[in-house]
């Protein structure tokens, strides 16, 4: 079913690209780095990235702090404890794919020390990774 969604959210994403530039010699891709948007699934990668920063940053709710440990506490940059999954469904929980995401970003994005140069840095490697 997430699939299906994902799939539809995405089609939507890609249109609304096509509607804000309708110049046919462009792909859809050409008009979303035009428009400087992101694709759909590297957006939200850096939305969940930027709940991960905001728990430890103290920029969040603590019931989200509470979902990350890591293994240095000074330093929150790098790496978080990924929790063990024991069904495959615990996979796709905030908890696991967060700190396996934030785990993969590297140390010098995640060590920033401001959101906005946070989210800068994490779009330009988003964007540098695709």
């Amino acid at each position: 079913c997430s699939d299906i969604l994902f799939h539809k959210l995405n089609s939507l994403h890609r249109r609304a690209a096509k509607l804000m530039m309708p110049d046919l010699s462009l792909t859809t891709d050409a008009k979303l780095q035009h428009l400087g948007l992101l694709p759909l699934r590297e957006k939200l990668m850096l939305n969940k990235a930027v709940l991960v920063f905001k728990a430890f940053r103290n920029l969040a709710p603590q019931y989200l702090k509470d979902l990350f440990i890591c293994h240095n506490s000074r330093a929150p940059s790098r790496p978080i404890i990924l929790p063990k999954p024991r069904i495959d469904l615990f996979k796709t929980s905030f908890s696991f794919a967060g700190a396996s995401l934030w785990n993969s970003i590297p140390t010098y994005i995640t060590s920033c020390g401001t959101l906005i140069s946070f989210k800068t840095q994490l779009g330009k490697w988003l964007r540098h990774k695709m």
